[in-house]
């Protein structure tokens, strides 16, 4: 191959409005980019661009920027949408969750993930952090279709569709976590699904998982009234973020929702490095209220 094509650019727009989301927030109007022969971003300037791609496209009333990341999905459950609308969280997974163990197997997860990374590449998100049942499903995903998907071993208490008693759910998240992945590949997670379905044991036993394999938990907390009380009756009247700092989990965790924090509670956050990914569009069909971004944003978070 001559050296020609093998520098060649790969791809070429032209006459775009590039959201470069930098430090100040540069919008380009009539802007270029080129795409280098290594899949990288080789250059970006207003008008016109020196390359040698042979694909250019014509951005012209269109908008590019980095893509879009989704840092909470259950890809998977695409499968079961319209399953609860005009409910709580609580009758929502009351009526979910048998759905589940009744029809989800790997191929059920597959297809239904596909969609979700079709419509997601659709909407220009091009990462997404997703905690569901078979994770090995999502990964393929992810080599098809080229989206990047970051996923890992889920537990509640119940079996799951698999079905995995928590033990042997756990013995199985092992070796999936010492398991090889390629550059599309995710090692790096653990998903405890809340502090409402997994007892004080179980969260310790995942904790130390996680510390063995330095892997970051995705969890969700906080996300409903209902659930407060949930997490008050079980944990001796903590709330999800006092539970899962006194079980280790805490750091650098991502917690989905976090909508019903208390001061404290944000400061516990903001020690531990952990983030906050407040889930609006899901928190507004709950009606479950709206997150204190304003305060996290202060507390540092």
């Amino acid at each position: 191959m001559s050296d020609r094509n093998t520098n060649q650019d790969r791809i070429a727009v032209i006459n775009a409005q590039i959201v470069t989301v930098d430090k100040k927030g540069s919008v380009i109007d009539n802007g270029s980019l080129v795409v280098g022969a290594d899949g990288a971003i080789r250059e970006i300037a207003s008008g016109k661009l020196e390359h040698t791609a042979a694909e250019v496209i014509d951005a012209r009333g269109a908008i590019v920027m980095p893509g879009l990341i989704n840092t909470h999905a259950h890809l998977g459950m695409t499968l079961f949408r319209g399953l609860g609308d005009d409910m709580s969280l609580e009758d929502f997974l009351a009526r979910l969750m048998p759905a589940e163990i009744k029809v989800l197997n790997y191929n059920a997860v597959h297809a239904a993930t596909e969609l979700a990374a079709l419509e997601s590449l659709l909407g220009g998100i091009t990462t997404s952090l997703d905690m569901y049942y078979l994770p090995d499903a999502a990964l393929e995903v992810a080599k098809s279709s080229g989206m990047r998907i970051q996923t890992g071993p889920n537990f509640l208490e119940s079996d799951g569709p698999e079905p995995l008693p928590f033990d042997e759910r756990l013995a199985w998240a092992t070796k999936w976590l010492e398991a090889p992945r390629d550059e599309l590949g995710s090692t790096g997670w653990v998903a405890p699904h809340s502090t409402y379905l997994l007892g004080e044991d179980h969260l310790n036993t995942l904790a130390a998982l996680a510390a063995k394999y330095e892997a970051r938990i995705h969890v969700h907390a906080a996300e409903t009234v209902g659930e407060m009380h949930l997490v008050a009756k079980r944990h001796g009247g903590r709330t999800p973020i006092q539970v899962l700092a006194d079980t280790n989990l805490l750091r650098r965790s991502v917690l989905a929702h976090g909508v019903h924090l208390n001061d404290d509670d944000i400061k516990l956050i903001a020690s531990n490095s952990a983030t906050v990914v407040h889930c609006p569009a899901s928190n507004f069909k709950l009606a479950s209220g709206i997150a204190r971004i304003l305060d996290l944003q202060k507390a540092g978070v």
